[in-house]
């Protein structure tokens, strides 16, 4: 069972986007100050007789704590530290990946029963011959390896300091295996992946996870009920026991604690879940109908996680180490470009080094790193990024929606 250098200006940056408010910059600098431990990873060696200076901080940003668990239920979060990544690529580990909705209560209170996780019931319905019902024991099982996938949250955002997105490996089962095993039927032509939510709304989000895949899109993108994350159960607040991961889209996808399965027809209308993230996933509008909703695709992206100051002989240097993620495998083998600072003389480079480790990297699925060396700046400095090839999609970086700033 179960491709050419393109160097053109173009206005990532406006003056508009530099006007934050003081006490978010304040703020993100006394958080950059209050994470001592990230500073000492980055005195990893870089070159022979350099000697780490430390970080230089980024502003501008929300003031959101990091890798805490905060709050409870569809405002549950918890924001990953991006400043500390390492390895090519690198995998996050579960108590780090970030959190956008924690457990519902009636799931915390099921997965106390004895065997509760075991027996674990997802049914699959629709337009099927013959309903019948998966166990969570099976599908974990039945499972395999999967390969490093990233998950991004659609509100991934400067105002939680792009702290929302997270990789892991993964073991699981095909979606596709689970619908070959239905048999499903002629006039179906897409598939509603449901989990256990909250019932009541909070001022941030509305209750309701499910969303609709083409049947096509299951096969093209590789979705899979996902069991186990690095190595482990999957933990209760990433969906424990079975959670669905659609790899290249936006973690709103990626249902959480799935429970049903169902095989629908064109007239399905749109989940509430995907009209709530319609606007974070690039939809026109607000369709009714689950047809008429675009893949919530995450184009080719890709933003510095760090700045280290080095002192290399009598010198110093700044060493921007950064993450390129989404996009398919020719996004991914596209060059990337840098520029440092906004005034009119700063020009777009290529990035002295990208690095790609194992075969999910440079496909899209995960993230990968990049570096690059330049002179030190004083004052704020904008550095943002762009791909050297004007097919590869980019909308959200194109938009400067992933330009960092930092202060010296």
């Amino acid at each position: 069972m179960i491709t050419p250098n393109v160097v053109g200006e173009d206005p990532l940056w406006s003056r508009r986007r530099l006007l934050v408010s003081s006490g978010a910059a304040i703020g993100g600098a006394l958080l950059e100050m209050a994470f001592p431990i990230a500073r000492a990873r980055a005195t990893e060696s870089w070159r022979s007789g350099a000697r780490f200076l430390g970080l230089v901080p980024f502003v501008a940003e929300g003031s959101v704590p990091l890798e805490q668990l905060v709050d409870e239920g569809l405002d549950g979060r918890l924001y990953t530290r991006l400043d500390s990544l390492r390895g090519a690529p690198p995998v996050v580990d579960n108590a780090r990946f970030y959190v956008r909705t924690r457990a519902p209560r009636e799931v915390v209170r099921e997965l106390a029963m004895p065997r509760a996780r075991e027996g674990w019931r997802i049914d699959v319905g629709g337009l099927v011959p013959r309903p019948f019902a998966l166990r969570a024991g099976d599908l974990a099982r039945s499972a395999t390896s999967k390969p490093d996938t990233l998950l991004e949250c659609a509100g991934n955002t400067r105002h939680v300091r792009f702290a929302m997105m997270s990789a892991a490996r993964w073991r699981g089962v095909a979606l596709a295996d689970v619908l070959d095993e239905a048999h499903v039927s002629p006039n179906a032509t897409s598939v509603l992946v449901e989990g256990v939510d909250h019932r009541a709304p909070t001022r941030a989000s509305r209750p309701g996870a499910s969303w609709v895949l083409r049947l096509d899109e299951v096969r093209e993108t590789g979705a899979f009920l996902a069991t186990e994350m690095n190595g482990e159960p999957l933990p209760l607040e990433h969906g424990s026991p079975v959670r669905l991961i659609v790899p290249g889209w936006y973690g709103c996808a990626s249902v959480k604690w799935a429970h049903r399965i169902a095989l629908v027809d064109e007239t399905e209308r749109a989940t509430d879940h995907m009209r709530e993230f319609a606007s974070r996933t690039h939809q026109h509008g607000v369709p009714s109908l689950a047809r008429d909703f675009a893949p919530p695709r995450i184009d080719r992206a890709a933003m510095p996680v760090r700045v280290e100051r080095w002192a290399v002989g009598d010198r110093v240097q700044w060493r921007i180490v950064g993450i390129a993620w989404g996009g398919d495998r020719r996004a991914a083998e596209a060059p990337l470009l840098v520029r440092i600072g906004a005034e009119s003389g700063a020009r777009w480079e290529r990035v002295d080094r990208q690095l790609a480790g194992d075969e999910a990297a440079g496909s899209g699925r995960t993230w990968d790193l990049w570096t690059h060396t330049c002179a030190p700046r004083h004052g704020r400095t904008p550095i943002a990024l762009r791909v050297g090839d004007v097919r590869v999609p980019t909308r959200r970086m194109s938009a400067g929606h992933y330009a960092r700033i930092v202060e010296a």
